[in-house]
């Protein structure tokens, strides 16, 4: 199989025939000096084309040909005219002739609409977008206030659910160390990363859903007796079906919704708005310079754009519980990964219709665009105020000062690890902990390293309240990741 690319210039007259214009046009020309196995010529005509007059002649340098090697089937219906032959010799032309009404050939082709059209999609999404935003996008203005001290009467188990209207098992693992801290378990790390949970005593003074947590963590076991790593799993999973709905309860109002079904409900019409004039712009291109139009590829385009614009919203959503850097970076990650279908669409407009500036417009146009679809996303009254203290805090925990950090720790002993329940929520819990290494900050009573020959192997002279930090970080980290694997193992028994 051979794949030719012929390209010929197409001579214009002047037409003095004034009885009728004339369609001619040679499909297969007769200069072409080499033999064809099988042909199959397919030419699309205008809507209005009239059929009369619809002739096919071949053969070799104007000699008609009377060995019909060629079929000729002219279908009014589709518009198409097809030839097909087989064993085509050399200098063998074939040629479509119709005799037309006069004035049929007026004007040139101009496929100038398809940059207005271009330019209108791009500007009608934004547009859109600005107004889905002003209608139902915004987030409620609250006014902003210094937070220095863990929020009362809010456990680590519903920051989870004030930012992404949802309970994880990260949050039950922090729920956990809160336990720690108020005194009811210890934990023990009797080997690298496992660890044990101790009950003390029943909690006290908590709300019911706290009370009924702990029950099903310690459910038949004594005071003083171990949880054993293997049974953490199983009863975090019930602890989640039974919290899950009871925090939710909580937040249940419109004050308190985390995401309002207007704004959620304008965001997906959003990506598909965004999704929508991308891929109308790379359909657009072809129609430019009639081209035929890849519909599978605009439609893939559209959808990877719109699939992309909302995992960018989802990344963007969970930054406030990931690290400074690494929240920058997954940000970033996000951005590109919606470039990609865009920038293919600015590459093929840029192609098609040889401009520089329709790619540029569609570049920026998509940028704002994914603007407006990232903060289509207003809470309610009630959870706004607690996002704005929540976040005033993460950025105390990353930013501290030495001055409120020292008065806060002189009236809390335990202001510390309080508050490192919420820097590991946020992923800044070694920013926090530098800023308490010249202070006299204890060893965690409700944490132990009893793994055995743990602390000779150990080099270093003390440990620090980094340390401390990363030791927590691990716990965390371990519970979590074990929980995962078993659900996916209990994924691929089901």
């Amino acid at each position: 199989d051979h794949t030719y690319t012929i390209r010929y210039r197409i001579s214009e007259y002047k037409d003095g025939d004034h009885s009728k214009d004339i369609f001619y046009f040679n499909v297969l020309l007769p200069e072409w000096k080499q033999p064809i196995g099988a042909v199959k010529i397919k030419a699309e005509f205008p809507d209005d084309f009239p059929w009369d007059d619809m002739q096919c002649y071949a053969g070799q340098f104007g000699v008609q040909d009377s060995t019909n090697k060629i079929r000729f089937k002219a279908d009014e219906a589709a518009h198409t005219v097809t030839v097909t032959g087989k064993l085509i010799p050399e200098n063998y032309g074939i040629t479509l002739k119709a005799q037309l009404p006069d004035g049929y050939w007026q004007g040139e082709l101009d496929g100038s609409w398809a940059v207005t059209a271009v330019i209108a999609a791009m500007a009608a999404a934004v547009t859109l977008l600005l107004i889905l935003w002003a209608i139902g996008g915004r987030d409620p203005k609250v006014k902003r206030e210094r937070v220095t001290k863990p929020l009362e009467g809010l456990t680590p188990v519903e920051l989870g659910y004030i930012f992404r209207s949802r309970v994880s098992i990260r949050d039950v693992t922090l729920m956990l160390l809160d336990f720690a801290c108020k005194g009811y378990l210890r934990i023990s790390e009797y080997e690298p990363k496992r660890y044990r949970l101790i009950k003390i005593k029943d909690p006290t003074g908590e709300e019911k859903m706290f009370r009924n947590a702990f029950d099903i963590l310690f459910e038949d076991i004594f005071t003083g007796r171990a949880l054993e790593m293997e049974k953490i799993g199983e009863r975090l999973e019930r602890i989640m079906t039974g919290i899950s709905d009871d925090v939710a309860a909580g937040f249940a109002s419109d004050e308190g919704a985390a995401f309002t079904p207007l704004s959620r409900t304008f965001r997906y019409a959003g990506a598909v708005i965004l999704g929508a004039a991308v891929g109308l712009s790379d359909a657009f291109s072809y129609c430019f310079n009639y081209q035929p139009v890849n519909y599978i590829e605009c439609l893939m385009t559209g959808i990877i754009t719109a699939g992309a614009s909302l995992l960018l919203c989802r990344i963007i959503d969970n930054r406030d519980s990931r690290t400074v850097v690494s929240g920058r970076y997954t940000v970033a990650a996000g951005a590109l990964l919606l470039l990609a279908p865009v920038a293919f669409t600015a590459f093929r407009v840029f192609s098609n219709m040889r401009s520089v500036l329709l790619p540029a417009i569609i570049v920026i146009a998509s940028a704002l665009a994914a603007f407006f679809i990232v903060i289509m996303r207003a809470r309610g009254k009630e959870n706004a105020v607690l996002v704005g203290r929540l976040r005033s805090l993460r950025n105390f925990i990353y930013h501290p000062e030495a001055r409120a950090i020292l008065q806060n720790y002189l009236d809390d002993p335990d202001y510390y690890y309080n508050m490192m329940i919420y820097a590991l929520a946020f992923g800044g819990e070694e920013s926090w902990a530098i800023s308490f290494l010249t202070l006299d900050v204890p060893e965690p009573e409700w944490y132990s390293d009893d793994i055995e020959g743990h602390a000779y192997s150990n080099l270093r002279a003390e440990t620090t309240t980094i340390d401390y930090a990363r030791d927590l970080r691990s716990f965390v980290r371990t519970i979590t990741t074990a929980y995962s694997g078993m659900q996916r193992n209990d994924g691929r028994r089901k």
